[in-house]
């Protein structure tokens, strides 16, 4: 992967394979070098990614390396306890690597950037216990990590993660002062949503001219195969199997999961007409 030239992202959640996998990108390094590339893999932007445990030596070896790590809160939030805690964000930040953060996956954390926020916030979980004391990071630190910073992880830092002339028009309006404590205390952080969302200068969400959020609206949901066309106007980009090309059968199929009340050859015969397919 290293003489391809090819990024590569390895996960570390228990306490010690962070060791592993960084002295394995060591010997790889060390090999290149050898082998005659000075940079060896200094410029390929290795991450580590979640690193609940990892160690200030370690940190600074990739660091070394030109590597970053890639942390998240909501799933320490969500199942963390106080031998289950981290990731040491101050730790982290502290040494001076490149840092991003972000929400995984929903089967893991909570989608939410602001649930995730708020635990970098306070080192709280759900049941309100300080489980990542002396880990913590002030407001600004915390939400950086979920913008400017992330550029370098793609590559793109020249075009996202910041406002500024020549980046993409990428920015929110939010509903509440997430920079003011006086404002916004630490308990209503995970309340914050955004009210205006536009990405590429497109805007692609509006709740401050009377549209309002619908994410949660049983009755706004696409069970109809004109309302999954109608939410698929609206998406602009949605997977096909999720959001269906109407009167096909992954429409009628979808249907028929969230409840239709018709079978699926009667939904066929509705939407679309003529013998259901086999």
């Amino acid at each position: 992967m290293a003489a391809a030239g090819w990024r590569l992202e390895n996960h570390s959640i228990f306490d010690g394979d962070f060791q592993t996998i960084i002295d394995g990108w060591q010997t790889v390094h060390d090999e290149l070098v050898a082998a005659g590339d000075p940079d060896g893999i200094r410029t390929l932007r290795w991450a580590l990614a979640h690193v609940p445990f990892i160690t200030t030596e370690y940190l600074t070896r990739l660091k070394n390396l030109g590597g970053g790590v890639n942390v998240l809160g909501g799933w320490r939030w969500l199942t963390g306890t106080a031998v289950q805690n981290g990731p040491p964000f101050r730790r982290i930040v502290d040494s001076g690597i490149r840092v991003g953060m972000s929400s995984d996956g929903m089967q893991i954390s909570t989608m939410s950037p602001w649930i995730n926020l708020y635990y970098v916030v306070t080192g709280k979980n759900a049941k309100g216990e300080l489980i990542n004391d002396g880990q913590q990071l002030n407001r600004l630190e915390a939400i950086r990590l979920y913008t400017a910073a992330n550029g370098w992880f793609l590559n793109a830092e020249d075009r996202l993660g910041t406002i500024e002339t020549g980046k993409l028009a990428d920015l929110i309006v939010l509903s509440h002062d997430y920079f003011d404590p006086s404002a916004v205390s630490d308990l209503k952080i995970k309340e914050i949503h955004p009210v205006l969302t536009v990405v590429g200068g497109k805007v692609v969400h509006d709740e401050i001219n009377d549209d309002p959020p619908r994410y949660w609206d049983r009755q706004w949901r696409p069970t109809t195969a004109s309302r999954i066309k109608g939410d698929r106007e609206r998406c602009g980009r949605c997977i096909e199997r999720t959001h269906p090309r109407p009167g096909s059968i992954d429409a009628v199929r979808l249907e028929s999961r969230r409840g239709g009340g018709l079978s699926q050859r009667d939904q066929w015969s509705r939407y679309v007409g003529g013998p259901t397919p086999s």
